[in-house]
């Protein structure tokens, strides 16, 4: 019978004595050989064509906006019409854009500090700005009084909020276990609340009567407290890591919160015991989600580069966006929900999606392909689309340079 056996031989060794009985000083061993390397360059090949073949992919690139190169834009909130957006980026700028001008900086806010969070009042009259110096500053935007500040008793603001019914400002300061309730008419805090942990991000409930917060310590805990009361209850501490961004859906039925660097996104029924559903899709973290107006879609936004849309229904994934980035920022809708808008992480540019209202949801479609001799239309809703609304693009992106502050 043959045996067989596997030997190992000293080759460092043997190759040493080689090299004396020669008089060389060195020898090449080639340890690895030709077809060894011919095969590792082939499935390094075939694992970039898979990677590349089961990439989601999009037809539907955005209209671009362009900012400033170099210069990276951290936050963007829309006005409740949508119809103005407020951005801050990392020049310390606070700037107000028009959706009618191409969403371009249309006027500039002076800030005291460097700013780190924004929010709109609930009719889109005042936009409240925190940042790293005390305080909380207010601007009216319809007239031209000059902004006032808030002695909101924080420093390093890290979420800020308003009440749907513009009475009050929820604010929370970073590395902080304290909200504070900031009553607008009588000038003074009016309730803290204390959850189990730093408060990293909060929503309100479109009645006013609840506020939801998401902190970063014991693994990430959502709480929602009773504004009457002052009291909270745990809706999830089953999370593996910060609470960074939630929505709170229209209706105030559900709450969609990110975890840190999870791929998942999930959804719950806050008036109920069950378990969230959970949304998969994104390859790394989530960094941003919002309801459409009616309620019926997520928007989520990831480090993987994609914007995705969601049915809150069955949890199914409408469509997969490419931001043209390595990691995408927030996301909102827009004009009612006639369009979606994004910004990146590593740059100062606007993406919109334009979505076609005819009924609920948002279901992008690509564009029709372009001929060699005219330019492709924009796709329009039929009698065959009722009930969703439908992405229209046109075949070639549009694009307006930013200027720096108006004239």
């Amino acid at each position: 019978m043959r045996h067989e056996s596997t030997h190992f031989w000293p080759i460092e060794e043997r190759c040493e004595s080689a090299a004396r009985a020669k008089g060389l000083r060195s020898v090449r061993v080639p340890l690895v050989s030709r077809q060894a390397v011919g095969l590792v360059a082939m499935g390094c090949a075939a694992l970039g064509w898979y990677i590349e073949a089961t990439s989601p992919r999009s037809e539907t690139r955005p209209r671009l906006t362009r900012g400033e190169p170099g210069v990276q834009m951290h936050s963007l909130v829309l006005s409740p019409d949508g119809k103005t957006m407020a951005t801050m980026d990392e020049t310390g700028r606070v700037a107000l854009r028009d959706a009618k001008d191409e969403w371009a900086i249309g006027r500039t806010l002076a800030f005291s500090g460097h700013p780190r969070a924004l929010a709109f009042s609930a009719d889109g009259r005042f936009l409240a700005c925190g940042g790293f110096s005390p305080g909380i500053t207010l601007y009216d935007l319809e007239s031209n009084a000059m902004a006032r500040s808030l002695a909101v008793p924080v420093n390093r603001v890290k979420a800020i909020g308003f009440a749907p019914d513009g009475r009050m400002i929820a604010v929370a300061a970073e590395d902080s276990s304290t909200i504070f309730l900031w009553d607008l008419i009588a000038g003074r805090v009016r309730r803290t609340l204390h959850p189990p942990g730093r408060v990293l991000s909060i929503a309100w409930t479109p009645d006013g009567r609840h506020l939801a917060s998401g902190s970063r310590d014991d693994g990430g805990l959502i709480m929602l407290w009773d504004l009457d009361t002052g009291q909270g209850r745990v809706l999830c501490n089953e999370a593996h890591g910060p609470i960074v961004v939630m929505a709170v859906s229209p209706d105030g039925t559900l709450l969609a919160a990110a975890f840190g660097w999870e791929r998942f996104v999930r959804i719950w029924a806050v008036g109920s015991a069950e378990r969230p559903r959970i949304l998969e899709g994104h390859r790394s973290g989530t960094n941003s989600v919002a309801f459409s107006a009616d309620g019926l879609t997520l928007a989520t936004a990831g480090n993987d580069g994609m914007v995705r849309l969601w049915s809150v229904a069955d949890g199914r994934e409408q469509a997969v966006l490419e931001g043209g980035s390595l990691a995408m920022g927030p996301v909102a809708f827009a004009l009612g929900g006639d369009c979606l808008v994004a910004a990146a992480r590593f740059d100062n540019d606007i993406r919109v999606w334009d979505l076609v209202p005819n009924g609920s949801g948002a279901i992008p479609v690509p564009p029709p392909k372009p001929s060699s001799t005219s330019r492709a239309p924009a796709i329009q809703g039929d009698s065959q689309t009722r009930g969703r609304s439908i992405l229209t693009q046109e075949s070639t992106p549009r694009e307006c340079i930013l200027g720096g502050s108006p004239q």
